[in-house]
């Protein structure tokens, strides 16, 4: 798995009359090439991670998902501290993914893209 390195920002907005808790399954565009929706599907399990690690406050889930010494290693467990020091989250209701720019190399994976993602503030825990 290529080492993953993204952040998530997310749109907040006025909380709903009942909280959202789910993260959309993500739809990336399909690819010919099996290692590109490989990549795409990794960066994909790494943002919907990334999320409720910040909701949950437990970095373990991601630390799954990167290279030990990877840039995304050092960054993995940034949501869920965030939110176990501020007392505050983000609880994250949908995510879409556009403008999938994938370069792949025999050994690595560069990924840009857009995402936008929508929830409400939340007190920790949420």
């Amino acid at each position: 798995m290529a080492a993953l390195g993204v952040a998530l920002s997310a749109a907040c907005g006025t909380p709903p009359p009942t909280p959202a808790t789910a993260v959309a399954t993500a739809r990336p565009t399909p690819s010919s090439d099996a290692r590109e929706a490989d990549v795409r599907a990794a960066v994909v399990a790494y943002i919907q991670a990334e999320a409720k690690s910040g909701v949950s406050g437990d970095a373990a889930p991601m630390h799954l998902l990167v290279l030990p010494g990877s840039k995304a290693e050092g960054s993995a467990g940034l949501a869920a501290a965030n939110a176990r020091q501020s007392k505050h989250t983000v609880v994250v209701s949908d995510v879409q993914y556009s403008a999938w720019a994938v370069d792949l190399s025999s050994s690595d994976a560069t990924v840009h893209l857009i995402i936008i993602a929508t929830g409400h503030n939340a007190t920790w825990p949420a």
